[in-house]
C-alpha cells in the first residue's frame, strides 16, 4: 500500500511539473529579431561592424567561425576589447582586434568551444569563417605580435 501511494505522488507530481512547466518556443534568432538586435547574419559585403572579444563563435578543423545569429554590439566600451569586423566577398570576415582604452595589456581571449556541439543543439547556424584577424591568419602570429607589443 505504501509503495503504491508513493508511485501515484511521484507520477502525478511528474505529471504536473511537466503540464506546467514553462514552454521555451522560441529559438536564439526569433529573440533577437523580436528584441531588434543587429546580428551576424544581418551583414552585407563591406559593412563593417562591432563584435564582442567574447563572441567568436567556434571552432572547426583548427579554424574559427562566427555564425548568423552572434549579436553586434552598438557601442564600444572603454573597458572591454572588441572586434571590428567586415564581411568579404567570400563570405568570410576581416576582424581587427581592438584593445580597451582602460585596462591592462591581455591578449584577447579565445573561447574553443567546437562547431560541431554548438550546431548540435542548433542546427539552423550558419558559420561564417574568420579569414584574418588584424591581418594574420593564424592565432599564434598573431599572439607573438601582440606579444611584441607588450601584451601579456
Amino acid at each position: 500500500m505504501k509503495r503504491t501511494l508513493t508511485a501515484l505522488t511521484v507520477a502525478a507530481s511528474l505529471i504536473v511539473s511537466g503540464a506546467y512547466a514553462f514552454e521555451m518556443n522560441t529559438t536564439r534568432l526569433e529573440e533577437n529579431r523580436i528584441l531588434r538586435k543587429p546580428m551576424v547574419g544581418d551583414l552585407a559585403v563591406g559593412v563593417k561592424a562591432l563584435l564582442s572579444e567574447y563572441d567568436l563563435a567556434c571552432i572547426r578543423n583548427g579554424k574559427i567561425y562566427l555564425h548568423n545569429e552572434t549579436t553586434l554590439q552598438t557601442d564600444q566600451s572603454d573597458y572591454s576589447s572588441y572586434y571590428e569586423i567586415i564581411k568579404g566577398a567570400d563570405g568570410g570576415f576581416a576582424m581587427i582586434w581592438v584593445a580597451a582604452k582602460k585596462g591592462g595589456k591581455k591578449i584577447p581571449y579565445l573561447d574553443r568551444s567546437g562547431c560541431d556541439e554548438v550546431m548540435e543543439n542548433n542546427p539552423q547556424l550558419i558559420l561564417y569563417p574568420i579569414n584574418s584577424i588584424n591581418g594574420f591568419t593564424d592565432r599564434r602570429s598573431f599572439i607573438i605580435d601582440l606579444i611584441n607589443k607588450g601584451y601579456e
